[in-house]
């Protein structure tokens, strides 16, 4: 496959060589490819090691050494003594990638394989990788995917199956930093539960030349030979929370609506009680429908930069779901807030705040799942703006009660611009996952 860039997945895969549905179905998170072009895309500014190294966001780059049987890491934290490293003392070197470069990619890459799902839980980071003759990183496995491109020079990678999903990575580029090493034994101790292969099977060897990609799940393990100068290549390297994170933050946004839960712990807690009132009371409220997704249109859209606060405006901005489509009754979702923005209060607008101009602009902030850590951040974060009598809407009908219910047609009303906008409002509300679907319209039962 020949093409001039790798701006998203697509491109990455050679434009046909591969579509995107078939590396998705058969390939992700299941098997390495390897993608063979002799074109080089543009993806960095430069190729020169030293403006590779001025314009890195990393506050230190990593100078590798390699000493008999182990490496040794130097951490430098000025770039013209890092590219000195590099081109003197034979180091190779490891930084992350211009922002410029890297925001752009893992933004594109994570919309196309879905990874952190319509929860925005995906992140990740380009590596850049400035390699030297004979440098070899021995057998190791990551737990991020890894999409590499090799920019410059030849590299042989030797690759064999690991662990499933594993929690931590094993590179020994980083052993020596305190607590990296238990880190890495305690999350192995997850791995006979998920499973290692049972018999390891035979390694594939693959040398990349420039402009040939390669992409290796988490838990693949890989040795990595430095064939030749000068070697530059990228990874795009994604990752995202794990389903029992998810879970597990929901399943602690409902417990902390509790007093019995939010109790501080004391020397004659009863958890046998507290873990009788979890299964009987709290887990059969954890329903599926509550863990309601953001519509995925509302998070294709490219309006929106990945880093910024989204903000949507409610009487403006295409519907995520047409208003036929809402269901016959809204049920508040247990795991939603909606709390004031700007300079507003979380409590009900005052008879002050109401009498201000209708054209007035108010926002209100929703949030999912907030209640799942101690930091309360939530794992989707929004902004709806709108004219006040909707915001005094927002709050006065539907407020924080869990057990708000609301009827379409009820919305509706008899058919005013009032009712019709209150209509756009709740259709947000609805893709964005504060509303599910409640019970069915008479008419489809």
């Amino acid at each position: 496959a020949k093409t001039s860039h790798m701006a998203d997945l697509a491109s990455f895969l050679g434009n046909g060589a591969l579509s995107v549905a078939e590396f998705l179905e058969k390939d992700f998170r299941r098997r390495c490819v390897c993608i063979r072009s002799d074109r080089v895309p543009p993806v960095l500014p430069t190729h020169d090691v030293a403006e590779l190294c001025e314009g890195s966001p990393s506050e230190r780059i990593h100078c590798w050494f390699k000493e008999k049987d182990k490496i040794q890491t130097v951490e430098v934290e000025d770039p013209q003594a890092a590219t000195a490293l590099h081109e003197l003392g034979g180091a190779a070197l490891y930084f992350r990638a211009p922002p410029e470069c890297g925001e752009a990619l893992v933004s594109q890459y994570l919309r196309d394989t879905g990874l952190g799902g319509r929860l925005g839980a995906g992140r990740g980071e380009v590596e850049t990788f400035v390699g030297r003759k004979g440098h070899v990183t021995d057998f190791h496995y990551d737990f991020q995917e890894n999409f590499t491109l090799q920019l410059r020079g030849r590299k042989k990678w030797t690759l064999r199956r690991g662990p499933t999903h594993p929690l931590r990575g094993t590179s020994g580029h980083f052993a020596d930093v305190p607590g990296v090493a238990e880190d890495q034994a305690k999350a192995r101790a997850f791995l006979p539960r998920s499973g290692l292969p049972k018999k390891r099977k035979r390694a594939v060897t693959v040398t990349l030349r420039p402009g040939d990609r390669l992409y290796f799940p988490a838990g693949f393990e890989h040795r990595v030979e430095t064939v030749d100068d000068p070697n530059l290549s990228i990874n795009v390297s994604l990752m995202a929370d794990t389903n029992a994170d998810v879970v597990c933050a929901a399943l602690r946004h409902l417990l902390l609506e509790r007093d019995d839960f939010r109790a501080r712990v004391t020397a004659d807690t009863d958890f046998t009680q507290l873990l009788a009132v979890c299964a009987g009371e709290v887990m059969p409220a954890l329903t599926s429908r509550f863990l309601a997704l953001p519509n995925a249109a509302l998070l294709d859209d490219d309006r929106h930069d990945d880093d910024e606060p989204r903000v949507y405006r409610v009487l403006e901005d295409p519907l995520p779901v047409p208003i036929a489509a809402l269901p016959w009754t809204l049920v508040r979702n247990p795991l939603a807030a909606v709390v004031g923005g700007d300079d507003e209060s979380n409590e009900r607008p005052t008879q002050k705040k109401r009498r201000r101009k209708k054209s007035d602009t108010k926002r209100a902030v929703l949030t999912l799942l907030h209640g799942g850590n101690d930091a309360l951040e939530p794992a989707f974060r929004a902004t709806l703006a709108m004219p006040a009598p909707l915001h005094d809407f927002l709050f006065r009908s539907l407020d924080h009660r869990r057990d708000t219910h609301l009827r379409r047609d009820d919305i509706a009303g008899s058919g005013t611009n009032e009712g019709a906008n209150k209509l756009r409002l709740c259709a947000f509300l609805y893709g964005l996952g504060f509303f599910v679907a409640g019970e069915p319209d008479p008419v489809d039962a």
